[in-house]
């Protein structure tokens, strides 16, 4: 059976799938070292109003995505329904075969978990309840003395977010296998 970290980011305009909105996702797939197994998937996501998801944020989140481009990039890029990100999420695992288990990665991934549960069950569905939280390595690492904090590029794009959060669980990780 192979075991795969399915490192997920969503950028969004709140904190509550339900009413918030869904504006770009990037996942990308490793083992258990770190070794990407495929190429990064990321998607704008299809917002019907860009307008008001800026108007509805908070001044931090609008002006977090002002300064990283997304909202730009909602307006003048090729955005995907979510159905259909979820189609082809579905289709990248399906090649890794039936018998892999997908453990759920990233930083603080509770609300990317919470947004892929809802927006993306088809992809949901084949991953485990077991997740890789870096956040979590981190605090017990650095609050041990173990290692040094690793510095992220703080980009706040789901795809840098997502190579930020492997590269900081391959740093941690040479900590705990030495």
């Amino acid at each position: 059976m192979s075991k795969i970290i399915s490192w997920v980011d969503v950028e969004s305009n709140g904190t509550s799938p339900e009413i918030d909105a869904f504006l770009e996702i990037a996942v990308a797939f490793t083992d258990f070292n770190g070794e990407l197994l495929t190429e990064p998937y990321t998607s704008l996501v299809a917002t019907p109003d860009v307008s008001k998801a800026m108007i509805a944020c908070e001044p931090f989140v609008k002006e977090m995505h002002e300064k990283s481009g997304l909202w730009n990039d909602l307006w003048t890029m090729e955005a995907q329904q979510p159905d259909h990100i979820d189609n082809e999420l579905s289709t990248i695992v399906q090649q890794f075969g039936e018998d892999s288990l997908f453990y759920f990665g990233g930083n603080s991934l509770n609300l990317d978990r919470r947004f892929s549960e809802l927006y993306l069950p088809k992809f949901y569905r084949r991953i485990s309840h077991r997740s890789v939280d870096v956040t979590t390595l981190s605090l017990v690492l650095q609050e041990s003395k173990t290692a040094p904090m690793f510095r992220k590029r703080g980009q706040h794009r789901a795809l840098p977010d997502v190579l930020d959060s492997i590269d900081e669980y391959r740093h941690y990780l040479r900590f705990i296998q030495d």
